[in-house]
């Protein structure tokens, strides 16, 4: 299993377009972490421009679990081939203790990301306050991951910041209807806090199975991706890339056969038995000029506590003769034994 990092400049901007119900568009709202149906989709295209007679057998080979993805998430840079790996919250972490009062509830809902150190260490949210510190109330990072830094200091890093821009469309009949608001996310600088580390988005890739030539083909791939960047809005400056890069990534774990996603996941027939605490997601639902609306799924978010691996499917969302697929296939980490409902 491989970390690949999509290296990111200082400040980068990306629109990753999250349709809400109410709006009809995707610009309005954006993901702040890359998931794996994105990061598929990202893959697919790409094979096809540069290898289009491989593109059925990359399919194949997502199908067959010789190409497994989690989705993209944040990570610092602190030194060459040193970082430190944000990964998602266990759904079940809201759950796992009883609340304090409301307050104590409401902090924790807001907490999406730990570090892997307090992922692997199976810290509860209560150990939280004396081992850790939480960053833009979001992000939960091992004091000892940042070797030399006090708490205070710390705690001045941010991630991400999300803007809002009012925007106009040129093919709305009135005026009225012609204003809209992107929204894209904004990497941290943190250029007033010295030694800051970079910031990137990386996400974990495993091959079982898979030929070395096709494995050639897919680094290839990935460095194509890294130079022409991810996301929407690219022609406005959104979504460049710097270069990808790959590390050894393995987790030190005590467990007992629990996992937790790390991808978006669409559970396959007979499944269903094996999922313990998750949230839904809805997916799909994008314009498209030839084929109208492609159709919405539900996915498991990334999080999901399960009792076992869960393969996941791909599934189609397609309104029309294209093929359009959604990646919902599994890719899960082993979760603390301590860090279980009892």
């Amino acid at each position: 299993m491989q970390a690949v990092i999509l290296k990111c400049p200082p400040r980068a901007q990306f629109h990753f377009g999250k349709i809400a119900l109410d709006v009809d568009t995707s610009l309005d709202e954006t993901e702040v972490v890359i998931h794996s149906d994105t990061l598929f989709s990202a893959i697919i295209v790409t094979v096809d421009k540069i290898f289009p007679k491989e593109s059925n057998s990359f399919v194949q080979y997502f199908r067959e679990g010789k190409i497994r993805i989690s989705s993209a998430f944040h990570c610092f840079e602190k030194s060459q081939d040193d970082y430190v790996w944000f990964l998602p919250k266990p759904a079940h972490y809201n759950v796992l203790e009883k609340p304090v009062d409301n307050e104590d509830r409401k902090w924790l809902g807001r907490v999406q990301f730990v570090s892997k150190r307090v992922w692997e260490l199976g810290l509860k949210p209560s150990e939280w306050n004396d081992d850790c510190v939480i960053l833009q109330k979001e992000f939960v990072l091992h004091k000892d991951e940042l070797p030399g830094w006090n708490a205070a200091k710390i705690g001045k890093l941010e991630v991400y910041q999300t803007h809002s821009l009012p925007k106009v469309s040129i093919h709305k009949p009135s005026k009225e209807d012609s204003i809209y608001f992107q929204t894209n996310v904004l990497l941290a600088a943190n250029a007033k806090v010295a030694g800051a580390p970079k910031i990137h988005y990386y996400f974990l890739l495993d091959t079982p199975g898979l030929p070395e030539p096709a494995l050639t083909k897919l680094k290839t791939v990935l460095a194509v991706i890294a130079d022409a960047g991810i996301g929407g809005e690219r022609s406005v400056g959104c979504g460049r890339l710097e270069g990808v890069d790959f590390q050894d990534f393995s987790m030190n774990v005590s467990g007992n056969g629990a996992l937790a996603s790390v991808s978006l996941i669409n559970p396959a027939e007979g499944e269903m038995n094996l999922l313990k605490s998750w949230e839904l997601v809805t997916r799909g639902g994008r314009q498209t000029e030839k084929d109208g609306k492609l159709k919405r799924v539900k996915m498991l978010s990334e999080g999901a506590l399960l009792a076992g691996e869960v393969a996941g499917r791909l599934v189609s969302v397609a309104n029309g003769n294209t093929a359009y697929l959604r990646n919902g296939k599994g890719f899960s980490l082993p979760v603390h034994q301590n860090a279980l409902p009892a």
